[in-house]
């Protein structure tokens, strides 16, 4: 949470007035498991790996308030706006983190965010 803080600030990196006290994955979990289960799968006839991204990767996270993170349970695309999406890609950009408003769909963001961990 120290190095979410130190890259986005304090503040909830949504509402920006409250102080941000949990963890927002922009890649929700449910879909990393499933993507881990898919791959484990040894029968398929068309096999397609699935890209697999760590549950703790900095480039997944956003450090938010406890009601941010209720309210926005949904995709990221539909729970922050494009001007919000831009601000927080500018914070991202700085660290070398896969930019959200580039991609259009949560698919794509989820493979580029999995290739952006194995070049590093």
């Amino acid at each position: 949470m120290e190095q979410l803080k130190a890259i986005y600030g304090e503040l909830c990196i949504i509402c920006q007035t409250n102080l941000a006290t949990e963890l927002y994955f922009i890649i929700p979990q449910v879909n990393l498991k499933h993507a881990r289960k898919l791959n484990k799968r040894g029968n398929r006839s068309k096999r397609i790996m699935r890209p697999v991204v760590a549950n703790n990767s900095l480039d997944n996270l956003l450090p938010v308030c406890q009601s941010c993170k209720i309210k926005d349970q949904r995709s990221i695309y539909l729970s922050i706006s494009q001007g919000e999406l831009m601000r927080i890609d500018a914070l991202r950009a700085q660290q070398g983190f896969t930019l959200i408003h580039s991609c259009s769909c949560q698919r794509e963001l989820h493979r580029l965010i999995s290739n952006n961990q194995k070049e590093v």
